[in-house]
């Protein structure tokens, strides 16, 4: 009896690493798609955006720590995703994207000069009618 309880679970357990497997591959892409469609064409080509610089410090510096702890949470999800189902590339790109720290922006450049990359971009954003991301 309890042999057949092991197996019912190890089931059980494999459908519903299977589900939630499935439904982060959906929600990564579609995740992915909002965020390359909020970039503006020109955001590479402006080294000193600052989207909270109209913000006190006091709401600045818990936005800025939430914008890169998400970015964090987005380039590990990439990560992992280059070995799982995901838009592991994208997701880290993305991840990139948001974050702050010393080099970001020559790294941010370095990665949409591959072509699969920016190709990959922008064919998101032409789908959902935008131009293309502007790449200095």
């Amino acid at each position: 009896m309890t042999a057949l309880i092991k197996v019912f679970s190890s089931w059980k357990l494999i459908w519903i690493t299977t589900a939630l497997t499935l439904m982060t591959f959906v929600l990564s892409i579609c995740w992915v798609v909002f965020m390359i469609s909020r970039i503006p064409e020109d955001y590479f080509l402006n080294p000193d955006r600052d989207p909270f610089k109209h913000h006190p410090l006091y709401v600045r510096l818990p936005l800025a720590g939430f914008k890169n702890a998400l970015g964090l949470l987005l380039t590990l999800a990439g990560i992992i995703m280059l070995f799982t189902p995901g838009q592991g590339i994208l997701t880290i790109v993305m991840g990139v994207a948001i974050m702050d720290f010393p080099g970001k922006r020559s790294l941010e450049i370095l990665l949409l000069r591959q072509k699969k990359i920016s190709q990959s971009l922008n064919w998101i954003r032409r789908r959902k009618g935008l131009s293309d991301i502007l790449i200095p």
